[in-house]
């Protein structure tokens, strides 16, 4: 039980902070990277994001990354990217429990993962906010599901693909990351 209060808490934490806000210090996206540009905090490169779908009063949004931003360390990440339309605004911020490059989330991993479950480990969970326009959210809540898809596309580069489900409405994407301390600034 030890072991497991560290992780529960940091998983509550992560839950908490990953709301629609701005997450300060964790956001790398503060300058202007335009459509799809990547972005990279210490060890992890984030880029190539997009999604589709329906999330609160936001439907039928198709659209590639704005922004992009996240952190990494052995006990979890946070991968986030923006999409923006004309009168729209998503955001999907993909919560990790655990080492992201780990064996639980290694190339050819295909996962579900539902609210309010702990598997005691590794686990994934999704935030998803939107509105008219960035920052100014309509809907924030949790994924009710979310199934996840880890592909290796070479050179240490891996993209999840994932599948968040708000109760009837459904969100699906997928980001490309690497985990690198040596990482080059574009992917």
């Amino acid at each position: 039980m030890r072991r497991t209060a560290p992780i529960l808490i940091l998983s509550a934490l992560v839950s908490l902070l990953s709301g629609c806000f701005d997450l300060g210090g964790y956001s790398v996206s503060s300058g202007s990277y335009g459509v799809g540009g990547p972005v990279t905090s210490g060890a992890l490169t984030v880029a190539n994001g997009n999604q589709s779908g329906d999330m609160g009063s936001v439907r039928s949004f198709t659209g590639a990354a704005s922004r992009h931003s996240g952190y990494y360390d052995s006990y979890g990440a946070n991968l986030r990217i923006d999409s923006e339309g004309r009168g729209w605004w998503v955001m999907s911020s993909i919560n990790v429990t655990g080492d992201l490059a780990g064996p639980a989330f290694a190339p050819g991993t295909h996962r579900v993962f539902t609210s309010g479950t702990y598997s005691g480990g590794d686990d994934v969970s999704v935030t998803g906010c939107s509105g008219p326009e960035y920052g100014s959210y309509t809907f924030d809540g949790p994924a009710d599901q979310v199934t996840i898809d880890v592909t290796d596309l070479g050179g240490g580069l891996r993209r999840m693909r994932f599948e968040a489900h708000f109760g009837s409405e459904v969100t699906t994407g997928s980001v490309d990351y690497r985990i690198d301390a040596t990482a080059p600034r574009g992917i």
